[in-house]
């Protein structure tokens, strides 16, 4: 291939990219902090180049504001976790509030920052050369990558975002907790509230806008994986007979499922065990009055003595019994108790499509072995050994997926029992 052939397939991928990247899905990226500080460049002469016709100055300018707003939205985030903790910890009364939402809410609210932030930070101390067979999970969150890889979604627009029933469904989901949110305040808390409690307010509405977006993004990233896995399949049934054809886009194929498999895992574990020690902490709490001697002079146990800093305004009587007398309060409470432990899981199981995408390599073997015909039965049987050798049976992983929720199912009802001891 001559230089003159190198760029007139790089100028022909430049200008398909450009008619394929949707404004909203733009917006997205941005939203979730997913934008290079460089116009991203195309890595290979077999992937599109994902070129974005705009000026230097508008995309460092757009790479600052979309960084500034994630950082803003983290530390907004986990300054409202670590007020609730120092708020609560240690308050025997306040352990069914402390568990929902510390331990088990915004662990899955802010799970998008805790795997971004880190891959923000590895990507940009990494080394610029290009490593091809880079399996490492960090990777899914460069822009150049995504937008290759969002070349394998057909049937959109500019206009329209890919998917965008799924889009809205994720959004959907978050503004009903939002919703919940704010009836508890305006219905149950109007006159118990801090402004610590706007704080709380504001870090969860937007942890869970990001936790939208963040899912729409890994949805994708499934989605896409999916069509490459089928478009793999065409590939190598036009060219059965060329191994080394085959197996070269075997391997890029299965380092696209490892980086997703690898970060999907991570990132269910987190939920998994977040939603299991929530529901099994709640389960084991009944709301109970605090005791008061008439005879002592000692506050409940749910009011501190002598709050220090923060904890003079944190809403501790928002957690008095009187507030739950009213069975309709008590409804609100337990509706977004259990939408705050449960939203989380249903997004990430329609993000998954399951448990676990390793669905999809076995789906990939099978359909090898079906389409294999006689006519190149060595390269055939050489061809699927050397893909089942890939990817070898592991029970860790299984394993696993046992194991964290039941350890958070033992933590939860070991916690609920002890806070009535």
């Amino acid at each position: 291939m001559d230089s003159q052939e190198v760029t007139l397939l790089i100028n022909n991928s430049r200008e398909k990219f450009k008619t394929r990247v949707p404004i909203l899905l733009m917006i997205v990226l941005w939203s979730l902090g997913i934008i290079d500080w460089s116009p991203p460049t195309c890595e290979s002469l077999y992937l599109y180049c994902p070129i974005i016709g705009r000026s230097r100055l508008h995309r460092k300018i757009t790479f600052v504001v979309s960084i500034g707003w994630l950082f803003t939205m983290a530390l907004t985030a986990y300054f409202g976790a670590l007020t609730y903790f120092i708020c609560f910890f240690g308050l025997k009364e306040h352990f069914l509030r402390f568990v929902i939402v510390v331990v088990c809410y915004y662990p899955s609210l802010m799970s998008g920052t805790m795997f971004y932030i880190p891959a923000f930070f590895s990507n940009r101390c990494k080394k610029s050369e290009i490593d091809e067979f880079n399996m490492s999970w960090v990777n899914l969150f460069k822009e150049s990558a995504f937008l290759q890889r969002i070349n394998y979604i057909k049937k959109f627009n500019m206009f329209i975002l890919p998917r965008l029933a799924v889009y809205v469904f994720f959004n959907i989901c978050s503004l009903a907790v939002s919703f919940v949110i704010l009836i508890l305040y305006i219905e149950v808390y109007n006159d118990c509230l801090t402004w610590v409690s706007y704080i709380w307010t504001a870090s969860e509405f937007i942890g869970l806008i990001y936790l939208a977006q963040f899912c729409y993004f890994l949805y994708l990233q499934r989605v896409s994986l999916e069509e490459e896995f089928k478009e793999s399949e065409c590939f190598i049934k036009a060219n059965a007979g060329k191994l080394e054809n085959c197996t070269q886009k075997v391997k890029n194929l299965f380092c696209n499922y490892f980086q997703l498999r690898k970060l999907f895992l991570l990132w269910l574990s987190i939920i998994f065990f977040s939603i299991t020690f929530g529901i099994a902490a709640y389960a084991t709490w009944s709301y109970k009055k605090p005791e008061i001697r008439t005879n002592s002079t000692v506050l409940p146990t749910q009011y501190p003595l002598h709050p220090k800093g923060i904890k003079k305004y944190c809403p501790y009587s928002c957690d008095d019994p009187k507030y739950f007398e009213n069975q309709h309060h008590l409804l609100i409470y337990n509706v977004l108790a259990f939408a705050k432990l449960l939203i989380p899981a249903v997004l990430s199981f329609s993000v998954m499509r399951g448990l676990d995408i390793k669905y999809m390599w076995n789906r990939f073997i099978l359909r090898l072995r079906l389409m294999s015909t006689t006519d190149h039965l060595d390269f055939w049987n050489t061809f699927i050994r050397y893909t089942k050798d890939l990817h070898p049976e592991n029970q860790l992983d299984t394993k696993l997926r046992f194991i964290i929720p039941v350890l958070g199912l033992a933590f939860g009802f070991l916690g609920g029992w002890k806070s009535h001891e």
